[in-house]
């Protein structure tokens, strides 16, 4: 609930909207928040520990829009960056162009037996 009436109620970009009372305000929309635990979490130093440490990760990857994406293979390093600008098929693309440039794996067992349907 609480993200869904972020986006519905969000302000114009690049300005100061997201303020301590707009926060409270989408808080109180969500059924059955504890208030104060969200109050509490909110402030837990280790969620302080981990935006930080995601936000350098955005930024060493060059990531500066939002939304923004990284397209490639699972531990390598990625082969595409949208942001901002994009569009749904510009991320069907990037995705198809990723799996059209892996090699098939090969069939190393032989013929697989088909199940006997009577």
């Amino acid at each position: 609930y609480y993200l869904e009436a972020f986006y519905h109620e969000q302000g114009t970009e690049h300005t100061d909207y997201v303020t301590e009372h707009y926060l409270q305000h989408l808080a109180h929309q969500v059924p059955n928040l504890n208030q104060q635990l969200w109050a509490n979490d909110r402030h837990d130093p280790l969620l302080d520990t981990q935006v930080t440490k995601d936000e350098r990760a955005a930024l060493a990857a060059n990531l500066y829009d939002t939304p923004s994406f990284l397209v490639g293979d699972t531990g390598s390093t990625p082969t595409r960056r949208l942001g901002e600008t994009t569009t749904a098929q510009d991320i069907d693309h990037a995705l198809q162009q990723t799996l059209n440039a892996k090699p098939r794996p090969t069939n190393t067992r032989g013929p697989q037996s088909q199940p006997n349907h009577l």
